[in-house]
């Protein structure tokens, strides 16, 4: 009876380390469960912010882009008025204002009034010789 007991005391008291062990080994679990998802929080935290700077880097550089083009066509425009402008005053020191009308609507003006029917009319006059 004494060995009896002192087999079911060394079986009780393994019970209780395998309870004991058990019980490490949940909390183990747990905790590297725990573990597992504040790592997974922090990669979606992190990607999460990559993206909105991506976004917000990708947004300033839309802005600064767009702003540029409205520079160069502000630019563009205001050569194209100062060409005109200067276009203007050249003409019309030059022409008469229904001329820079003309001229404006493209319409082309020939001063020539060469008869092609006619061959003499069609042909070159002959230079000046410079001895003379």
């Amino acid at each position: 009876e004494s060995a009896n007991r002192s087999l079911n005391e060394k079986v009780s008291m393994y019970q209780d380390w395998k309870t004991i062990f058990e019980n490490e080994l949940d909390e183990k679990e747990l905790m590297l469960n725990h573990e597992q998802k504040e790592r997974i929080r922090a990669k979606q935290k992190y990607r999460q912010r990559l993206q909105s700077q991506t976004e917000k880097i990708s947004g300033e550089l839309e802005k600064k882009f767009w702003a540029e083009r409205q520079k160069q066509k502000e630019k563009q425009a205001m050569m194209v008025q100062k060409l005109n402008e200067l276009n203007k005053i050249a003409f019309t020191d030059q022409t008469s204002e229904e001329d820079v009308e003309n001229i404006e609507n493209g319409a082309v003006r020939s001063n020539s009034d060469l008869d092609l029917r006619n061959p003499e009319a069609r042909r070159r006059t002959p230079m000046k010789s410079s001895s003379s």
